[in-house]
């Protein structure tokens, strides 16, 4: 009896001291946009945390969730928050869409929980759920800064259109919703990585001054990698130095006084035969004909568009909340308007979502949208198609039936007339019990060993890198697919180091279903441990199970593009002057101009400049399109022959995620005059390499760079 009091005792207080240190931290959390998140897109998880301890404390913050059907992502970060103080750690994760909660967790520097608890996403058995889903085809629009002339009702005016066939064959309807979510400026991600959830971010006469640097840069970043940049100058100037403001190619004079006209008023879809004074920052045009600029009667630039690297950017010099009460009614209209041309460049998109007016005396399509069901979209087939890829070696292969018939025909003879005549003749036939539980369990043994070595081998890393420029202006992006099969299981480690880029963000990537129900959700069998801090998310292991392969994604910016060219056109040929800053030599590569026409060019060594003439009424022709993705064959053969076979999985990672976007930008730099060359390499070093393990490294690398043609 005094034992078990003790025993009460002894559970009393350490129950009693959990719950006090429990009560040391309050940890405030909020996932996304709002609480909108994109499932299997990087999301910004915006977290505060305060303690009511005496002393500073210096803990680790884990963040685990599940990342889509076969992983679960840890990311990780440092902080110390002193007495009576909060500190906010921003930190960026993805989410499944059958994800039903994600949890958090403090522990000290020893490694020690002292805080922990799971906040509920997408549990729809629950009244209430944690977090909306944004659907494919649904636009996400979040603001920073001021919410006014009606921004906010935009979700109750306007509808998400996808116009690309990829999204029609997806989807029973070509619409979404629209969602206008916004975020305190303190509230910004930190990492270019926490906008690639949102089709577009506004930027509403924010105070420059109260953005840290690096959120500057992270939106900078962002666009040039795709993203879609709306700003609304009010009475707040770009100082000097800011990233925003020196990525523009032009410069906003002094504030002004200026009046606009019918014209510009009806372009905008605002109210006519109203006198409208404004006061305006106007833009100082250059020479730069990328953009599109438009000015009142009085020459006064007052509104701009264009692409900016990867990315679009679109800057209206006046804010539209001072326009005259009688606008407010067409403010629905004239936001539309405004984001349709920021987003959109007159060409069909693939990849970019854009949204337009509703339609009252249409009939409205209804129940468009299952909640308990996700289509991933176009990325997710041409990820499907590199996975395929990846997986494609003989250890994975499924194992012949003659070894299993092999295996089951010997235990047979062994347990049957084998077993019966030695125990016969030895006179210990009843020992039959005992000699079979033995020849199963050692044909148990040699099956598993068997099959292990069946699959062994030596240890091997697949990858997929598509390296993508917009000629010598610095938007270099990197996305890269990687497979790692190994002959034991056990947790392997990645060389960083060696790359000299720690700019890199790291997640698991796994074959898509087209379709992914709520219902038959599947739960994650892997787990990856990230660190993640100062623009990155670093991997510091990786389990690697003998039965299957581990796969995974990284994206980053690089400051070095591996080749330089120049196009000029002489009548109906092409002149490609391309010279290979690598020591790795080009095999292979092709043009690609307006018309969809491919002009293919030969080799180039390393380090060597070559001339290529090519006539851009070739045989070859090459059509960046989604029907391609889907009939399974990227390239067209010279004799205009398909072989599925010997396609190129380059062309594949072109619609894979996280170059999809980058793919979309290229076509319109294509429709507006421009060239791409696209050349592929061999034996390019490998992204990243397995820390002290003999490894076979297979490396498939294409470049893509965006050139104009003289």
């Amino acid at each position: 009896m005094k034992r078990f009091l003790l025993l009460i005792c002894i559970l009393k207080f350490i129950a009693g001291d959990a719950l006090a240190a429990e009560k040391d931290y309050n940890v405030d959390c909020s996932f996304g946009w709002s609480g909108c998140i994109r499932p299997m897109e990087w999301t910004p998880v915006d977290i505060r945390i305060n303690t009511f301890l005496k002393e500073p404390f210096d803990g680790i913050l884990h963040l685990s969730c599940q990342q889509d059907g076969l992983n679960n992502l840890t990311v990780s970060q440092q902080f110390v928050v002193s007495p009576d103080m909060s500190v906010n750690v921003p930190m960026i994760t993805k989410m499944a869409f059958s994800a039903e909660d994600c949890e958090l967790r403090l522990t000290n520097p020893n490694g020690r929980s002292v805080w922990s608890y799971k906040y509920p996403l997408n549990d729809y058995n629950r009244s209430q759920k944690g977090c909306t889903i944004v659907y494919d085809n649904d636009s996400l629009i979040g603001v920073i800064g001021d919410n006014k002339f009606g921004l906010r009702n935009l979700e109750k005016q306007a509808i998400s259109k996808y116009n690309s066939k990829a999204h029609q064959e997806t989807y029973n309807s070509d619409q979404g919703s629209v969602y206008v979510k916004s975020k305190m400026v303190n509230m910004a991600p930190w990492d270019w990585t926490g906008y690639c959830s949102i089709d577009l971010l506004v930027l509403y006469n924010p105070d420059w001054r109260e953005f840290r640097k690096d959120q500057l840069e992270a939106i900078v970043k962002w666009v040039s990698n795709g993203g879609k940049l709306f700003i609304i100058m009010g009475s707040h100037p770009f100082e000097s130095g800011n990233p925003i403001g020196d990525m523009l190619p032009f410069k906003l004079d002094e504030i002004k006084e200026c009046q606009l006209d019918d014209s510009l008023l009806s372009t905008w879809d605002l109210q006519v035969n109203e006198t409208e004074a404004i006061a305006t920052w106007p833009i100082a045009q250059n020479d730069d004909d990328t953009f599109n600029y438009e000015c009142n009667k009085d020459g006064i630039c007052l509104f701009a568009s264009g692409p900016i690297g990867f990315g679009r950017v679109g800057v209206m010099t006046f804010d539209p909340a001072n326009l005259s009460e009688k606008q407010k009614a067409a403010s629905g209209d004239f936001w539309i308007n405004r984001i349709s041309n920021t987003i959109e460049d007159g060409k069909e998109l693939l990849s970019a979502r854009s949204i337009s007016k509703i339609d009252k005396n249409a009939k409205q399509d209804e129940n468009y949208t299952n909640y308990y069901q996700y289509n991933p979209g176009l990325a997710s087939q041409g990820s499907n198609a590199v996975m395929e890829y990846l997986y494609n070696i003989k250890e994975l292969e499924p194992l012949s039936i003659w070894w299993v018939i092999l295996l089951l025909t010997g235990m047979a003879f062994l347990l049957g007339p084998i077993d019966y005549i030695v125990l016969k003749r030895k006179g210990h036939l009843p020992l039959t019990w005992v000699t079979s539980a033995c020849w199963i369990l050692l044909f148990t043994v040699v099956a598993y060993y068997g099959v292990q070595a069946l699959r062994g081998g030596s240890m091997q890393m697949r990858v997929v890198t598509l390296q993508d420029s917009v000629g010598l202006t610095g938007h270099n992006w990197q996305t890269s697919y990687m497979g790692m099969f190994a002959p034991k299981s056990d947790r392997y480690y990645l060389d960083l180091n060696e790359t000299g880029n720690n700019q890199q963000w790291f997640s698991g990537a796994c074959p898509v279903e087209d379709y992914m129900s709520y219902y038959s959700q599947r739960t994650a069998m892997r787990n990856i441990d990230c660190i993640q801090h100062d623009g990155s998310n670093l991997p510091y292991s990786l389990p690697i199970n003998i039965w299957t392969m581990q796969t995974m994604m990284t994206e980053s910016k690089e400051n070095a593009f591996p080749f330089r060219a120049d196009v000029q056109r002489d009548n109906d040929k092409l002149i490609l002057n391309i010279t290979n800053l690598s020591e790795s030599g080009i095999t292979n590569g092709f043009i690609t101009i307006k018309g969809n026409m491919g002009m293919p060019f030969g080799e180039v060594g390393p380090m060597e400049s070559k001339e290529f003439i090519l006539s851009d009424k070739g045989d070859m022709k090459i059509k960046w399109s989604y029907d391609h993705l889907t009939s399974g064959d990227m390239y067209y053969s010279q004799s205009r022959r398909r072989n599925s076979s010997q396609r190129d999985i380059c062309t594949n990672a072109f619609w894979a995620q996280g170059s999809l976007k980058r793919t979309d930008a290229m076509m319109s730099y294509i429709e507006k005059g421009n060239a791409v060359v696209c050349a592929k390499y061999d034996d390019m070093p490998v992204p990243t390499r397995i820390k002290n393990v003999k490894c076979e490294y297979t490396h498939v690398y294409m470049a893509r760079q965006v050139v104009s043609i003289d």
